[in-house]
C-alpha cells in the first residue's frame, strides 16, 4: 500500500495556488477574464478545439455563454460557433423561465 505524502503547511497558509482551477477550466476562465483580447481569444479557440461543448457541465456552459457574448462574431469562423449561439439562447431561456416561475414568490 502506497501512502500519499502529506502536504506540509507552512507559515503562509493558505497558499493561494490550491484554489485556482487547473487544466481546461483554467483555460476557459482565462478566455473569459483576460484583459488582453488576443490572448483571451486564443484561449477560447484552444478550449473549443480541445473540448466538446456537449460533454461539459453547467459551470462551463455559463463561462461559454460569457465568452460567446464577449467575442461574438470573432468566433464565427470556428466550427463550434453555431453551438455557442444555441447554448447562449438556451441559458437565456432557462433563466427567463426560472424568473417567471419564481415571480409569484417575489410579489
Amino acid at each position: 500500500m502506497n501512502a500519499t505524502p502529506v502536504r506540509r503547511i507552512g507559515r503562509r497558509f493558505p497558499d493561494y495556488g490550491w484554489s485556482w482551477p487547473t487544466g481546461q477550466l483554467d483555460l476557459l476562465l482565462k478566455a473569459a477574464l483576460l484583459s488582453d483580447e488576443d490572448a483571451a481569444a486564443a484561449c477560447a479557440a484552444r478550449w473549443l478545439d480541445e473540448n466538446d461543448i456537449d460533454l461539459v457541465s453547467f459551470r462551463e456552459h455559463r463561462l461559454l455563454a460569457a465568452i460567446s457574448d464577449r467575442f461574438g462574431r470573432k468566433l464565427a469562423g470556428h466550427a463550434a460557433h453555431p453551438r455557442l449561439v444555441g447554448l447562449q439562447k438556451m441559458l437565456w431561456t432557462k433563466s427567463r423561465m426560472a424568473m417567471r416561475e419564481a415571480e409569484p414568490a417575489l410579489k
